[in-house]
């Protein structure tokens, strides 16, 4: 089979073209994990409060992963895969029309619990997402040699991770501008050190300890300096 003839074979398969336009809007996980610890930082003060809510957010999938297949079957993967994005993002809307500070800013626990509550009800389908989106993707190889005849799964996958690259660069710029605008204090952006020293602080002897294995041994040399003065 021609190159030419592979192409066409997959830029004609239109549920391609659903999936490819799916993990392009996935941009906004991507600027979401981007600037995730500059929201801890700002927002809370401290980005220990990230591990707390980490240790919460991602339990749910593990107890809805096994119901998967049962609601594949009785609501169709593409049905199933639609419902649980529309889910995440109507709840990531319903979050930022709450905010993060509902109870005030003297309450911080209070909104610490709250910010938790909502993250781990978004991120609660996460599971679902991965396994419908990898069941469509089984899907569309069987439908594209249904279709034309010839099994391309090379060049499926070659279309989907230039999407994926397209979309992290997307991301990327978006972060940027965000960051920019906003006035976000972050952990390193163009030589700006200065929250170093807030997360050194938080961590216990042993971790200072590794934190400046990890200087020394992965950190660009020309750096080192201002990074030290700010914490050591």
């Amino acid at each position: 089979v021609s190159v030419w003839k592979s192409f066409k074979s997959v830029a004609g398969c239109r549920p391609m073209w659903v999936l490819l336009i799916k993990n392009f809007f996935g941009v906004g996980k991507g600027v979401s994990s981007q600037i995730e610890s500059d929201f801890w930082i700002n927002c809370y003060g401290k980005l220990s409060y990230s591990t707390i809510a980490g240790l919460f957010t991602g339990l749910p999938s593990y107890f809805v992963l096994p119901f998967a297949p049962k609601l594949s079957r009785k609501f169709g993967v593409r049905n199933l895969c639609c419902g649980s994005y529309a889910f995440c993002g109507l709840s990531y809307i319903l979050m930022y029309l709450v905010g993060f500070q509902p109870f005030g800013k003297s309450r911080k626990i209070l909104n610490i619990i709250w910010i938790t509550f909502g993250l781990t009800v978004c991120g609660s389908l996460n599971s679902i997402q991965r396994y419908s989106s990898t069941a469509m993707t089984g899907d569309l190889y069987d439908y594209v040699e249904w279709k034309t005849g010839i099994r391309n799964e090379g060049m499926i996958n070659a279309a989907m991770g230039y999407v994926s690259l397209i979309t992290n660069q997307v991301a990327n710029l978006i972060s940027g501008a965000l960051i920019t605008k906003l006035g976000i204090r972050t952990t390193y952006i163009n030589g700006n050190f200065s929250s170093f020293k807030e997360l050194y602080h938080e961590l216990n002897k042993d971790a200072r300890k590794d934190f400046t294995d990890f200087l020394l041994s992965e950190v660009e040399p020309i750096y080192w300096r201002e990074i030290l003065k700010m914490t050591i």
